[in-house]
C-alpha cells in the first residue's frame, strides 16, 4: 500500500507542472516630450529612458530623433538596441542576443527600441509617431512629442513573447510532498 502511495505521488508531482508565463505589461506612450525622462516597470523594478531630436525636415517633420543608453547616465539607466523597421515585439523570444550600446543611437517612426536595464531587466518602446507643437507667439519656441508603446518583461527575463513559456517548474506542493515521502521511507527502513 505503501508503494503505491509513494508512486502515486511521484506521478503527481511530474505531471502536476505549472508552467510560469513570460510576464510582460505593457501600456501607451502618449505624448512623452522631448529631453523628459520616462520611468515604465512594475512596482519594485524600472527601466527609464529619454530621447532627443536628431533630424528634422521643414516639410516632413520628425525625421529621426536619438535614444540614449546607459553611458548618459542623467537620461537612461539602460543599454539599447535599435530594431529598424516594422516589429511584433511580442514576437522576440530572445532580446538577450541583440547587440546592446550604452552610446546613443538614432531610432525613426516604426523602429522598436529595445533596453537591457543596468538591473537586468528588459523593456522596449514601439515608436508610432512624432508630433512638434509651436505657440503662435514665438516660433522658436516648440516642443516635441512621441507616442507608441512601452513593454515591460517582469519576471527578469528576455522574452517578450506573451503566449510563451519559460521552463516548467513542479508545485511546491508537489515538492513538500515529495518530501514528505522520501522522510516516511526513510523512516521506516532504518
Amino acid at each position: 500500500m505503501f508503494k503505491k502511495l509513494v508512486l502515486l505521488l511521484i506521478c503527481m508531482t511530474l505531471t502536476h507542472i505549472s508552467a510560469s508565463n513570460a510576464n510582460v505589461i505593457s501600456g501607451d506612450i502618449n505624448s512623452l516630450q522631448e529631453a523628459h525622462l520616462f520611468t515604465w516597470g512594475n512596482s519594485n523594478e524600472n527601466i527609464q529612458s529619454s530621447w532627443s531630436l536628431a533630424a528634422l525636415s521643414p516639410i516632413d517633420g520628425v525625421q529621426s530623433v536619438w535614444a540614449y543608453g546607459s553611458n548618459r547616465s542623467w537620461a537612461s539607466n539602460a543599454d539599447i538596441y535599435i530594431y529598424s523597421g516594422p516589429a511584433d515585439i511580442t514576437s522576440i523570444t530572445n532580446a538577450a542576443t541583440f547587440n546592446y550600446s550604452s552610446q546613443p543611437q538614432e531610432a525613426n517612426i516604426g523602429d522598436a527600441i529595445f533596453f537591457r536595464g543596468l538591473n537586468n531587466f528588459y523593456g522596449a518602446w514601439k515608436i508610432n509617431s512624432f508630433s512638434i507643437i509651436k505657440p503662435d507667439e514665438d516660433p522658436m519656441d516648440w516642443a516635441l512629442f512621441m507616442t507608441g508603446k512601452w513593454y515591460f518583461q517582469d519576471n527578469g527575463t528576455d522574452n517578450f513573447s506573451i503566449n510563451s513559456t519559460s521552463v516548467p517548474e513542479p508545485s511546491s506542493i508537489m515538492i513538500f510532498l515529495l518530501g514528505f515521502v522520501f522522510i516516511r521511507m526513510r523512516s521506516l527502513f532504518r
